[in-house]
């Protein structure tokens, strides 16, 4: 949130001064409270609301154990209530924005400065955790895809976890898509970065420069190739609205604007899925799309309901089999 619209929210509630300044409060507590133990880390006890000190309140002994337990106990009430009040004054996206949370929703691409002065990029309905201390910059990728634009600082790597994958940079750029039922990809456009995969008690690497990809599956193997220019611009088209296809199935395609859309594109047949496309298409227009396909294929795109049916057929004699659709796109 920028400044003036922060200094917005404040003017219009006087209430909301008062819990800012609580929440500040908070956060300058987190830091002191570390005294409590060195397991205790104040970082996450603000990124989650005070639920990192959950397991710590828990009563672990007699006699000498007790005081530091309730002081425990209390912190974390306080850090829950805080978090409470905070989502309730501000909204839920603000409090996720403190707390290292970013999202966006299906159609949104989002790009913000980071503390060390990295910058990041989420793609449609991406969702990251951000962390950063004195020795670590540490990003989690819950879903989806995003960029990251990595400021050069050698005492703190940059590591990017998504699953059991991890990205680490020191200054670079580079690409991690990670959708359900794919391989999770990591494009490196500038620097080295180095990908490790844990599979049980094992852990996997591979050195990455610019220029390469690398995909891993389900079988934790990483899977390497070269990745010329042109490649890497399709890639990341969507950060300026757009999605290219180069001879691509139409299935593909239609999973593809399914991530950004609501309206899915569907197909009388298999037939007219396999088709291939090449072009750039705006990413929050399926229906545009659709009617370019059509017009170029010989097809017929009838909206409906749920979206758009591209047919070889009138839309009177219109088969049942267009309510069908590939599984990416339901």
């Amino acid at each position: 949130m920028e400044e003036a619209e922060l200094q917005s929210w404040l003017a219009a509630d006087i209430r909301r001064r008062g819990a800012f300044a609580r929440f500040n409060a908070v956060l300058a507590e987190a830091n002191r409270v570390k005294a409590l133990g060195r397991d205790f880390d104040g970082d996450d006890y603000v990124a989650t609301g005070g639920q990192a000190m959950l397991s710590m309140a828990e009563p672990g002994g007699q006699g000498a154990a007790r005081g530091p337990d309730r002081r425990r106990f209390l912190a974390r009430a306080g850090g829950v209530g805080m978090a409470a009040a905070i989502a309730v004054l501000f909204g839920e996206s603000y409090w996720r924005t403190l707390s290292g949370l970013y999202a966006t929703e299906r159609g949104e691409v989002r790009s913000m400065p980071l503390s060390d002065g990295s910058r990041l990029t989420l793609n449609t309905a991406t969702a990251v955790k951000v962390r950063m201390t004195e020795r670590r910059r540490r990003v989690t990728l819950e879903h989806g895809e995003a960029v990251f634009d990595v400021a050069k600082d050698r005492a703190r790597p940059f590591v990017v976890i998504a699953g059991d994958t991890e990205v680490e940079a020191v200054g670079t750029s580079f690409v991690v898509r990670r959708l359900p039922g794919q391989p999770t990809r990591i494009i490196v456009s500038e620097g080295i970065v180095e990908v490790r995969v844990r599979e049980g008690g094992q852990m996997r690497s591979r050195r990455l420069a610019a220029g390469m990809r690398a995909d891993i599956g389900p079988d934790h193997d990483i899977r390497t190739a070269s990745v010329d220019k042109n490649a890497f611009g399709r890639e990341l088209a969507w950060r300026d609205g757009n999605l290219v296809f180069e001879n691509q199935p139409l299935r593909e395609a239609a999973a593809e604007f399914a991530r950004y859309s609501d309206q899915r594109i569907r197909f009388a047949d298999e037939a007219i899925a396999e088709e291939t496309i090449t072009g750039l298409y705006p990413a929050d227009d399926p229906l545009g799309f659709a009617r370019a396909v059509a017009q170029s294929l010989d097809l017929k795109a009838y909206p409906d309901s749920r979206g758009i049916v591209l047919t070889r057929d009138a839309q009177k004699n219109l088969p049942s089999a267009a309510e069908t659709s590939s599984p990416a796109q339901q």
